[in-house]
């Protein structure tokens, strides 16, 4: 706004006004004088309008998915130390002069007649392809005290390839596995007139599958990206039960500018095929499910959308279609270094029996796989990154189930050492909470806690569920030669479905555990490292299953050689 003197005139006329008066002055003078005189006129600064720039920086990726946070503790011993699955490839520049070795071998021994051996085969680095082996073995013979035999192994091959070419990666695998448990969870004193052999009560998995990735590695903007892959695996055990599945899934994402609101969408569409082929004892099954999810995505300054639909049709013995929202909106209130979002989601899944089994292998060889409908869930939370060394996640989830399966001791068998499986409909509360500290190669921390409470339609209590659980691991790199590890994990009480002699229905409470696991390794050269690991160190023979108390205080200790 131009200022205006006190007489109410504009400013600028003011001055105007007053060099005009001033010039008149001067002529007059300079009519009697004859003398030279320069006139400086008062400066007037303006600045030109300001345009806003209407850009903001942005990231490029998928929607980060909150992970549910589980605790699996194997009953039959405790070995809790975290091993990562194999990471997806990442090409590295090659090293020149860096001795790399291309073999790995590592083997032990530990209390309770526990022999160890693993093996590890890849490639040199290499721009053009990507291949693996890994082979272990590891098993038990020792027994807890009053309980039937404990014995365990488990056996693992898998292959790995990747060849890589200009804008494609052609991935594939096959995997084997082979474990071997034993219904150990009774007492074979209480039933004197019982006897069953190490065989009678032995359970074996056996598996068996592959697969096959082709996707895209354009990073361009406006590259069409895709993937296509086709999984298989045959499960089978000792007790004729079978299970095949065969998944295809294929998917497209292309950025394009539909809409003038926002600078551009991402549209992205996903077909699956899941296929299940069921036999056992008693009867044979087919089920499966086709999906199809149709997605959006944009961004608006900080703000970040994502709709769309997932369309499932189920199939078995009878048919139907399915629609579950999904919607997600990102609020990055400091840009990588705290972003709130909320969201709602749901799908239809099978409840398989390599599910089901490697959650429980206790399991009973007859039990029936069945879809499991999350209808909706609503999520918010909190996630970030401080400084590429601490990222964190905190999330509440409210979550609607139909038909959600759960571990009950078949009452049918006398002795209580078999597990059948029971659907009820739930409304699960969860609170989760992740944090991970990453300094380099020297020091690692992850804390992890979940509390969730189960509203059930029928049933009494979330039948072995713990409604709450945490963990937290630290490992420690001294001087690049001397690693330790140290983890706490701990889990809420559970309950187990008994009855009484009424045939009323008991709940059998299974008191809370905790577990402190030790692990020491030192690179004694090069090639040459040894390791000693302790387990469940505070000696508590607690239940994860009802009946199934896990190996007290346990070692494994041995030597890892690479060539």
């Amino acid at each position: 706004m131009p200022q205006r003197s006190q007489f109410g005139m504009p400013g600028k006329m003011m001055t105007a006004l007053f060099v005009f008066l001033s010039m008149g002055t001067l002529i007059s003078h300079a009519q009697n004088r004859n003398e030279e005189v320069t006139i400086i006129a008062p400066y007037d600064p303006t600045i030109t309008d300001a345009f806003k720039i209407n850009m903001n920086p942005r990231t490029q990726g998928q929607i980060i998915e909150m992970p549910v946070l589980e605790y699996s503790i194997t009953p039959v011993r405790l070995n809790t130390r975290i091993t990562p699955d194999r990471p997806e490839s990442r090409l590295k520049p090659y090293e020149p002069g860096k001795d790399l070795k291309s073999n790995h071998v590592r083997a032990g021994f530990g209390n309770y007649t526990t022999p160890y051996f693993e093996f590890f085969a890849n490639s040199l680095q290499s721009q053009e392809f990507n291949l693996g082996v890994n082979l272990k073995h590891r098993s038990s013979s020792g027994k807890i005290k009053d309980f039937a035999n404990s014995a365990y192994s488990h056996n693992l091959a898998h292959a790995y390839g990747e060849k890589y070419f200009d804008n494609h990666t052609l991935g594939g695998e096959i995997r084997y596995k082979r474990d071997v448990y034993h219904y150990y969870g009774y007492k074979p004193d209480a039933f004197p007139d019982i006897d069953l052999s190490k065989n009678d009560i032995q359970h074996r998995y056996q598996y068996i599958g592959g697969k096959l990735n082709l996707q895209s590695t354009h990073t361009g903007e406006d590259a069409f990206n895709h993937a296509i892959g086709l999984n298989y695996y045959y499960l089978s055990d000792n007790y004729n039960t079978r299970e095949q599945n065969l998944h295809f899934n294929a998917g497209i994402d292309k950025r394009f500018e539909w809409f003038d609101v926002t600078e551009y969408q991402n549209f992205g569409l996903d077909l699956e095929i899941d296929y299940y082929f069921n036999e056992d004892s008693l009867h044979s099954y087919n089920a499966g499910i086709i999906r199809l999810k149709p997605m959006l995505s944009t961004d608006f300054y900080q703000y970040r959308f994502f709709v769309g639909a997932d369309l499932a049709y189920s199939g078995d013995s009878t048919s139907e279609l399915h629609i579950h929202p999904l919607a997600r909106i990102e609020i990055h209130m400091i840009r990588d270094v705290l972003t709130a979002y909320a969201g709602i989601r749901g799908e239809i899944r099978r409840s398989s029996l390599l599910l089901l089994s490697r959650e429980n292998p206790f399991i009973q060889p007859t039990v029936t796989a069945d879809y499991t409908n999350n209808k909706f869930a609503f999520s918010a939370g909190l996630l970030g990154n401080i400084e590429d060394v601490v990222d964190y996640t905190i999330e509440a989830s409210n979550t609607k189930i139909d038909h959600m399966p759960f571990f009950v001791n078949d009452t049918a068998n006398g002795l209580l050492n078999t597990f059948g499986v029971l659907y009820d409909n739930v409304n699960r509360f969860s609170i989760t909470g992740n944090v991970n500290v990453n300094s380099g190669n020297v020091f690692r921390l992850n804390i992890k806690a979940g509390y969730d409470n189960y509203s059930m339609d029928n049933e009494e209590k979330a039948w072995h569920k713990p409604n709450f659980s945490a963990g937290i691991g630290a490992w420690y790199t001294l001087a690049e030669t001397f690693t330790m590890g140290m983890e706490i994990i701990t889990e809420g009480p559970v309950y187990a479905k008994l009855y009484n002699e009424q045939q009323e229905v008991i709940a059998e409470q299974i008191d809370a555990r905790a577990d402190l696991n030790l692990s020491f390794e030192y690179r004694i050269s090069e090639d040459f490292s040894a390791f000693l690991n302790f387990n469940n160190i505070l000696n508590n023979d607690y239940l994860k299953w009802y009946n199934y108390p896990v190996q007290k205080f346990n070692f494994l200790g041995g030597i890892g050689f690479s060539f």
